[in-house]
């Protein structure tokens, strides 16, 4: 699924040992399993420390979006997670969740080892500051609005070929997509994206490692 993808429609799923909810944003394949996706995208409400689950063969990207933090203590380390600071570890290894003042909301994503890899990035959208963000082949872009209202409008991919000038093929008006607080908006590359209002914006990059055969 790519577009708009509304925090209302959502189901939050309740954590195995009652610490939590996690309700998934969106993931690839739309039908795989959590044994056999290759990237997912969800945000957690964390309500109290305690474990988190063990995803073996899945790098994980934690961020928090609200509350105070929380300290990770993965295989016995001890890290300190600030809000909006993503931090990097592994599902191998054994985690546990400490929260530093109350609970918080957190961007988590997963990808499978060997099929794909993520990065983060916040931007504070202003009407005086847009953010063009283009999308190469191969790579998809998950965006979260995560506070204020943020608009998003699809210039297209750029023109292929060896006398492409870097031009775009994109429509005179391209819609506008609004995100609200928790929105989210989700799109395939090649394109390139505009984001205007007035909010914060987590950007979440994701390529493909292993290149789908209808792509050569």
């Amino acid at each position: 699924m790519t577009g708009a993808l509304r925090h209302k429609s959502r189901r939050a799923t309740p954590w195995k040992n009652g610490g939590g909810t996690t309700a998934e944003v969106v993931r690839a394949p739309q039908r795989a399993s959590l044994s056999d996706f290759t990237w997912r995208v969800s945000i957690a409400e964390v309500t109290r420390d305690g474990p988190f689950s063990e995803f073996a063969g899945v790098d994980r990207i934690i961020m928090v979006i609200a509350g105070a933090g929380m300290v990770l203590s993965v295989d016995g380390v001890e890290h300190r997670v600030e809000p909006m600071r993503s931090f990097n570890f592994s599902g191998d290894e054994a985690t546990m969740a400490r929260l530093i003042d109350g609970p918080t909301r957190d961007i988590n994503v997963m990808t499978r080892r060997q099929l794909s890899s993520a990065a983060l990035t916040v931007d504070a959208i202003t009407p005086e500051r847009m953010l063009e963000v283009d999308v190469i082949t191969n790579e998809e872009l998950v965006v979260i609005a995560t506070s204020g209202t943020l608009s998003i409008a699809d210039h297209g991919a750029p023109l292929d070929g060896p006398q492409s000038t870097g031009c775009r093929v994109s429509m005179a008006n391209p819609a506008r997509t609004s995100l609200a607080c928790l929105d989210a908006f989700h799109r395939r590359g090649p394109s390139s994206l505009e984001l205007s209002g007035d909010g914060v914006a987590v950007v979440v990059r994701l390529r493909n490692l292993i290149v789908p055969m209808s792509n050569l």
